[in-house]
């Protein structure tokens, strides 16, 4: 029953969020594309879901079933603190969360918070992706990783 109760709101947690990131593509297009373009540009962004998204879903979503899973069980098993991690290569951003503990069932990040960058020493700012160079305004609250598009940070049981 556990199980069911979980995977029944993970399925529908992943359905809000894909909706709300289709929707929100949309409506910026919708407000930046000028009248007489606005069907090219709705098009255009149809046509990239069509090429890419189901890659990008499939990796973010690989993280975020996976943290989602391993909180699950350890909840059940008594753990009472997460501590957030950086695999691999990580960007700036992920290096300021990289350490960040808290109470199992507290979000590491809440709705409106704003993560710093943190470069290493010597470090320049990633070229063609200001997302992992500027500061990121966090839009709902995060209880686990990833963090953004291509995390592949992890959260890991803290005690």
């Amino acid at each position: 029953d556990e199980l069911r109760t979980f995977l029944r709101a993970y399925v529908d947690a992943l359905t809000l969020r894909h909706i709300g990131r289709s929707k929100g593509q949309l409506e910026q297009i919708i407000l930046d594309a000028p009248a007489d373009e606005l069907e090219e540009a709705l098009t255009t962004r149809l046509d990239e879901w069509d090429e890419t998204r189901a890659d990008k879903i499939g990796i973010r979503e690989s993280v975020q079933a996976g943290a989602a899973i391993a909180m699950t069980v350890w909840a059940a098993s008594g753990v009472t603190f997460l501590v957030w991690r950086t695999v691999g290569e990580n960007c700036p951003l992920c290096n300021r969360m990289n350490g960040r503990r808290v109470r199992i069932q507290s979000n590491f990040l809440e709705k409106g918070d704003t993560v710093q960058p943190l470069f290493d020493e010597g470090d320049e700012p990633l070229e063609g992706d200001p997302r992992k160079t500027n500061p990121l305004k966090i839009r709902k609250a995060i209880m686990h990783a990833p963090l953004h598009g291509k995390c592949d940070c992890l959260v890991t049981a803290g005690g």
